[in-house]
């Protein structure tokens, strides 16, 4: 069986998604809830550590879309240009992102109402410049919980990879080694890293040792090595992974480690194999009934605001909870009263979501040629200069 066909799109991965958004959304919920003081599933092991699961999904995830089309671009132009990556990522995730920026750090904290019991609104200038950069997860590994700006942790982490990603595919014929070079030195350091880190005194070394371990990049990798695979159809190894059994027994092992809760070394790069499997049968079995479900209309949208689910849901869970507080939800939390905060939350988030995607969102993306022409302009008057330079 030919497993790529030269795909340009994968059917059901954007329902997954928003499947990976709303777990997250539940974690974090939870997270909140405990924050607001009232009963909780917070420190259920299963619970405790679905949303950082469900982000690393979101890494394998991108790093299995953008992989493919770079392969797919290099096969087809014998190049990559960086031009053209660039502004559909900068137009895609920079203006939704600095927006929630100009609400978390400079609006928000103007709401005493919006305040979150037990947790401070200051903010350093420190913690902005990495917020303004592509460092977010600096903040989120050094300094902890930044009110309703926790999550852009991830969209640093995506940002650093799309900074590094394709320049592995520029002035070589064969990608995958260079893929796997960077993925095997990567772990290496990864691995001397954890090892020195709890021995380290505080200081410089140690922060950027922390930061270090929270770009995940791993996880990308393995999202890029199974992207080759589908790529370069390579049907013995494909039709393995394929296998009901071994779908049944990684969708197991995920649950298992997720309920445990079992902290080992590299425990992401493990997860990043198995949730590999399910993003495969997903991509490659258009005619499974997951595959159809999560290529529905409802779930196929609702991938496509995705990116707003996940951006918004903490300043929209934040103002339920708020809304709620101290008249409909009194402790102890019955069934009732957590079925309308997760029901009014879900709504609410997607009302918003829906709402940025079509009157913000989507007419940004339409300026990615003009950006992507920019880009050119810049590069060409910089070349011109070094050229002057050097004559």
């Amino acid at each position: 069986m030919n497993y790529s066909l030269k795909k340009t799109y994968f059917p059901g991965l954007t329902g997954l998604r928003f499947i990976a958004a709303f777990v997250v959304l539940i974690s974090h919920l939870e997270e909140m809830k405990k924050l607001f003081g009232y009963d909780n599933w917070r420190d259920v092991p299963g619970v405790r550590y679905m949303g950082a699961t469900a982000v690393n999904f979101f890494f394998v995830l991108s790093g299995f879309l953008i992989t493919y089309l770079l392969l797919q671009e290099k096969s087809t132009t014998g190049t990559v240009s960086l031009m053209d990556f660039y502004s559909k990522r900068m137009t895609r995730i920079w203006p939704l992102y600095y927006f929630l920026l100009l609400l978390g750090l400079v609006i928000i904290p103007q709401i005493s109402w919006m305040d979150i019991p037990h947790v401070s609104t200051e903010v350093s200038a420190r913690n902005v410049f990495f917020f303004l950069t592509i460092f977010p997860n600096a903040v989120f590994a050094l300094y902890g919980f930044t009110p309703y700006l926790v999550q852009t942790w991830s969209i640093g982490v995506e940002e650093q990879f799309y900074a590094v990603w394709p320049l592995l595919f520029l002035r070589t014929s064969k990608p995958i080694r260079n893929i796997s070079i960077f993925f095997v030195v990567y772990l290496f350091i990864y691995v001397i890293a954890s090892i020195a880190l709890p021995k380290l005194p505080p200081g410089n070394l140690n922060s950027a040792i922390m930061v270090f371990k929270l770009t995940r990049i791993d996880s990308m990798a393995v999202g890029g090595l199974g992207a080759w695979l589908v790529f370069s159809n390579k049907q013995r190894i494909l039709a393995l992974l394929l296998h009901p059994l071994v779908q049944i027994v990684t969708g197991i092992a995920i649950l298992l480690l997720m309920v445990s809760a079992i902290a080992f070394p590299l425990s992401h790069s493990v997860f990043s194999v198995l949730f590999l499997v399910w993003i495969l049968n997903v991509a490659l079995k258009p005619e499974s009934a997951l595959t159809k479900l999560l290529e529905g209309n409802v779930f196929n949208y609702l991938g496509k605001i995705s990116y707003g689910i996940y951006m918004y849901h903490f300043l929209v869970i934040g103002f339920v909870l708020h809304l709620l507080r101290g008249s409909f939800l009194i402790n102890p939390l019955g069934i009732v009263e957590n079925l309308v905060l997760y029901v009014l939350t879900t709504a609410l988030v997607i009302l918003v979501s829906a709402l940025s995607y079509h009157a913000f969102e989507l007419k940004v993306m339409r300026w990615q040629p003009r950006v992507a022409a920019g880009l050119r302009k810049i590069k060409a008057k910089l070349s011109f200069q070094k050229a002057r330079q050097l004559a």
